[in-house]
């Protein structure tokens, strides 16, 4: 899962590797933390004894630097189920971070007869290439800053082509509505992602035929797994929990203010 979503954060950033972390950056969008968050390496976060205090701060600090070096805000995303999680946020706390938000993530596993599920007769969803309305449509569902624009069609050109991503446009009456962005990696996870609807359909099912593509995309793959994220403050989780989906972990947001 967590692998699902690195890769997928690599669709829309750079990254600054070194042997202690991966800060995941993307300067035009720069107010959001998913674009612009520090990854710490997996074999620090396993061991409890891996960081002494001094190291710890020295780690925090390395984090804070890089981040300014790229102009981005310093964010750092821990899964609480690691080690040294409770270790790692107390040290940021002191080093001036806050927890910024909560996220879920989520699985449910696919239903080998998920392909032929009961769609909904007033709307579709289907495969598009047509990168400029997808992201029209992707914009308007979640009220995008319009200074995103260019670099989201840049990034969206940029992947349009790989096999592990695919883009769906929901219709109602042939028109398109809703948006959805699926990344297949590793191959027995699809990861849901840019799911979303145009404020004035929402309400009417499309998300729901929307869940019912990604369900049916990743049977047809051979997908064991579907994963999805959320923000625990939106309060959406309960609904995932409904079609089927488990919470596996919680995630804090450290930001440095």
């Amino acid at each position: 899962m967590l692998l699902n979503e690195r890769s997928f954060d690599g669709l829309f950033c750079d990254v600054s590797s070194s042997n202690r972390f991966d800060l995941y950056y993307n300067q035009r969008f720069s107010d959001d933390p998913v674009f612009n968050h520090a990854v710490i390496d997996d074999a620090i976060l396993k061991s409890i004894d891996e960081l002494d205090e001094e190291s710890l701060h020295v780690l925090l600090y390395e984090v804070k630097s890089e981040a300014i070096r790229r102009n981005v805000p310093p964010t750092i995303f821990v899964e609480r189920f690691w080690k040294i999680s409770q270790r790692l946020e107390k040290g940021a706390i002191e080093d001036g971070y806050v927890i910024g938000g909560l996220m879920d993530i989520l699985s449910k596993e696919v239903r080998a007869d998920s392909d032929n599920l009961s769609k909904d007769q007033n709307n579709d969803a289907i495969e598009t290439k047509d990168v400029g309305l997808w992201n029209e449509i992707f914009m308007r569902s979640y009220s995008i800053n319009p200074a995103w624009e260019s670099e989201l069609i840049r990034r969206e050109r940029l992947f349009s082509n790989d096999r592990n991503t695919v883009l769906f446009l929901a219709r109602e009456k042939g028109e398109a509505c809703g948006c959805l962005l699926l990344h297949k990696f590793p191959s027995d996870f699809v990861g849901i992602y840019c799911l979303g609807t145009l404020p004035e359909k929402r309400n009417r099912g499309i998300a729901k035929t929307l869940m019912m593509t990604a369900e049916g995309y990743a049977a047809r793959s051979g997908s064991k797994y579907l994963t999805l994220q959320t923000v625990v403050r939106d309060g959406v989780t309960p609904m995932y929990e409904k079609m089927g989906f488990n919470v596996e972990f919680e995630r804090d947001v450290l930001q440095l203010p």
